[in-house]
């Protein structure tokens, strides 16, 4: 089955958690966004909180890692190798048996999806196999007593090119029309400025006359490194 992931149970601090993961709806878009739910589970025990955090200098979590099997060998490397460890964020999450702990991730933030365009011919699909790790970590637990939990999920990634360029354009028009910080707003500039590839370079070149600075600037720094970079 595509898009879900076979749970994985880990016993942890005298407590059993699973964690789950799934992707969003289907068909995803070859090198397009691709966001990936991470449910987490107490299924036996104490109530507990889960530490989760982002780092400061990519703002994803510091918890998930990702690797990839593709068609042909083609290689989905880490767009932040070399980010520089400057600490982070981090915070605790309630756990109730019954009341799972529901993150959203965006996988670009850890694999360059975009190089998938040029794996995947025009209008047909590839599978791919997304090799997922969540850390778990307990609220006042000793830190070598993490345990990470892993999993393979499939997903079938068809290339559309007009579908994926029609989705950065709608975003940079719903961000121009946003003039005000919000959640939906911050969502969207992350995904474009993640995006890497030329179809991305027009929607940036207009965020660039944003009149928040905030997303002028980052639109800016993405188109760039887009085209020094050499986009597919």
């Amino acid at each position: 089955m595509t898009g879900e992931a076979v749970p994985e149970e880990v016993a942890l601090a005298g407590r059993t958690l699973r964690v789950d993961f799934q992707s969003g709806a289907e068909p995803l878009l070859a090198g397009g966004p691709v966001y990936l739910e991470v449910a987490i589970s107490l299924l036996a025990g104490e109530p507990t909180r889960l530490v989760t955090g982002a780092a400061r200098a990519t703002g994803r979590s510091r918890e998930d890692a990702f690797s990839a099997s593709t068609p042909a060998g083609t290689p989905l490397q880490d767009p932040f190798a070399r980010a520089p460890e400057l600490g982070g964020v981090q915070t605790a999450l309630q756990l109730l048996v019954g009341t799972p702990a529901i993150e959203r991730v965006l996988l670009n933030q850890f694999l360059t999806l975009e190089a998938l365009r040029d794996a995947v011919p025009e209008g047909e699909a590839a599978d791919i196999v997304i090799h997922c790790s969540r850390t778990l970590s307990l609220e006042g637990e000793k830190h070598g007593d993490a345990q990470a939990a892993t999993t393979d999920l499939n997903l079938s990634m068809r290339r559309d090119d007009a579908a994926l360029s029609d989705v950065y354009k709608r975003a940079a028009a719903e961000i121009m029309a946003s003039l005000q910080f919000t959640a939906r707003r911050e969502q969207l500039v992350v995904e474009l400025t993640t995006a890497r590839n030329a179809l991305a370079a027009e929607p940036l070149s207009v965020l660039t006359e944003h009149s928040d600075s905030q997303v002028s600037t980052r639109a800016a720094q993405a188109l760039q490194a887009l085209t020094t970079s050499g986009p597919a």
